[in-house]
């Protein structure tokens, strides 16, 4: 049964998600907050190796200051649980998910979401992060993002 209105569930807004899409989403959220604590913690401890270089390139003190500001604000983000973030499910296109960023805090979950791990790459918990971190115009994550009509998508 899909559920038009918006449905709460542990701080958190589902629309237009059937209820299987809702305990997909959930656990794929989940995993997405245990990711963001990470990459924090691992930016937080001025750790510098192969991780950082492959997503930022060549250290520079402005550089990972950035980044490590960008991931705080990443995790805080990802740690709400007061109904700011909600999970649409009513795409259909066959990326995995995309943000507007004038609607950060709304992550339009499309067809490869559905069919991803819950974790590792190209999981549920890698592409809601990276969803939400294109809406806050925080870093770029990924070259297969791309920019279309004003919203960020994730692509398969």
């Amino acid at each position: 049964m899909l559920i038009s209105s918006v449905v709460y569930q542990n701080g958190v807004g589902y629309a237009a998600c059937s209820s299987t899409q809702i305990t997909n989403a959930a656990n794929g959220l989940s995993q997405a907050r245990s990711y963001s604590e990470n990459a924090k913690n691992y930016l937080n401890a001025g750790t510098v190796g192969a991780r950082y270089t492959t997503w930022f390139g060549a250290y520079t003190s402005a550089r990972y200051n950035t980044a490590k500001s960008h991931f705080v604000s990443i995790d805080s983000a990802m740690d709400q649980s007061n109904n700011n973030i909600i999970i649409d499910c009513s795409c259909k296109q066959s990326y995995y998910a995309y943000v507007y960023p004038t609607q950060p805090y709304r992550i339009y979950v499309c067809n490869a979401f559905w069919s991803a791990p819950n974790t590792g790459t190209d999981s549920r918990a890698s592409r809601s992060n990276s969803s939400r971190s294109r809406g806050s115009s925080a870093i770029r994550l990924s070259r297969d993002i791309s920019s279309r009509s004003g919203a960020y998508e994730w692509r398969v």
